[in-house]
């Protein structure tokens, strides 16, 4: 008798552990209102204050795929960017939700990685001091009908000297040279799509082909971990 009401306890905690699971079908995901591709869904509503940053603690679970949370702690470098941190801090304390209140946010990381990965992804195409004005305007013309490049910008040498002293707010190269030494160049923003291991190397390759002879610096995409990963990540939110 005893051995059956033991099974039976054990049955009713199974079941309504079941009936408590949290539903992480794509439904039950709201858009934050800062940001309509960070999603979050509330397990539980909290009675508190409403709550701001400061209440927002994130832990990462890992990544979502096919309704289902899946352990993945592969996300360092995502985790050490304090901007991507408090972004999703922010989108949480956007919605106003109480103090107590708990859940989970996700968001497709991809092109916030790629995009994090272009602002220090430098190309630049430099030129020697025989170069003109109008070279580097044609060449950037030149440049902009690939549909490649979101930026394109033309460095001057008297904008490089320019910024290397404002940076650098040292002028004592002037005391052993007579000339500027920087030279000129033409600096190069990728599209986000081409931000792939394929897409950097048909733009190393069209540059090569374009410009042949000329000094090309583009970054070894493969010193970027992740490129070619999706980022579906889903942290834990708790408002205290």
């Amino acid at each position: 008798m005893r051995t059956r009401i033991i099974l039976l306890s054990i049955t009713a905690v199974v079941l309504l552990s079941c009936n408590n699971a949290t539903d992480l079908s794509e439904k039950n995901w709201k858009p934050t209102a800062s940001d309509s591709l960070v999603k979050y869904l509330i397990q539980e509503n909290g009675k508190g204050d409403v709550a701001g940053m400061k209440n927002v603690h994130l832990e990462l679970k890992g990544r979502f795929e096919d309704g289902k949370i899946i352990p993945d702690s592969s996300y360092d470098i995502l985790l050490l960017d304090q901007m991507l941190w408090q972004k999703l801090k922010n989108d949480i304390a956007s919605e106003k939700l109480r103090v107590g209140t708990k859940g989970y946010i996700k968001m497709d990381g991809y092109d916030y990685y790629r995009k994090f990965m272009r602002s220090i992804f430098n190309i630049h195409i430099y030129y020697d001091n025989k170069h003109s004005l109008m070279q580097l305007q044609a060449d950037s013309a030149k440049l902009g009908t690939t549909g490649v490049f979101d930026k394109i910008r033309i460095i001057t040498e008297d904008d490089a000297i320019q910024t290397y002293n404002a940076d650098n707010r040292d002028t004592s190269w002037k005391k052993i040279l007579d000339a500027n030494p920087l030279p000129a160049s033409i600096d190069l923003e990728p599209k986000l799509g081409y931000m792939t291991l394929e897409g950097i190397d048909s733009i190393r390759s069209m540059l090569n082909t374009q410009f042949p002879g000329k000094d090309i610096q583009i970054p070894d995409i493969n010193n970027f971990p992740g490129i070619e990963k999706k980022h579906n990540m889903v942290y834990k939110f708790v408002l205290q």
